[in-house]
């Protein structure tokens, strides 16, 4: 028996599909699509093609990503946060990646692609990484680690001061503390 669900049978729906050939995409295909777009639309991406070549062969770099840009991208996504998670502290991150082309920073764009193969190594077989990446990867970690630290100073826009930005939002200093204690014995 045919429903009609606002304005349409659900026979004369069915029948046109079939007519037409149409695939109607399930939920799955859906949200890949919608992921794959959205990861593409979010920033232009800081690293290019040119920069893996002086890391790994381009065929390597292509088995390992499987042929699907969209791990690389997302695997640049990850390496881009875990060095802002040590930037952040010090330095502008938002004008330090933001840039494009030759003007970007020589070492950012190292580490950067050391840490985005090492999670390319991870994601296609996690238990033979190579050993030179895991060496490169504890590289620029402790290159990362020393850089928040202050032991190293690479030539990167630094965080402007509170005073700079003109606004004293989350710049309140609150104390913490009590009276004296009195003893009430005689």
């Amino acid at each position: 028996m045919p429903t009609k669900v606002r304005g349409f049978s659900s026979t004369s729906l069915w029948s046109r599909i079939r007519k037409t050939g149409t695939k109607i995409p399930s939920a799955r295909e859906n949200m890949k699509e919608t992921l794959i777009t959205s990861i593409k639309n979010t920033t232009m991406p800081f690293l290019t093609e040119t920069d893996y070549e002086v890391q790994i062969r381009n065929w390597i770099r292509q088995i390992i990503i499987q042929r699907k840009e969209d791990v690389q991208h997302r695997a640049e996504l990850a390496a881009q946060a875990e060095m802002e998670s040590y930037l952040r502290q010090r330095y502008n991150v938002a004008a330090i990646f933001s840039v494009a082309g030759a003007d970007r920073d020589a070492l950012i764009i190292m580490y950067m692609v050391d840490i985005a193969i090492y999670h390319l190594h991870a994601n296609a077989a996690a238990d033979v990484i190579p050993e030179l990446r895991i060496i490169r990867y504890n590289a620029a970690k402790d290159w990362l680690k020393a850089v928040a630290k202050g032991d190293i100073s690479p030539d990167l826009p630094e965080k402007p001061d509170e005073g700079e930005s003109g606004g004293e939002t989350g710049s309140q200093v609150i104390e913490f503390g009590s009276n004296p204690k009195y003893s009430e014995r005689y």
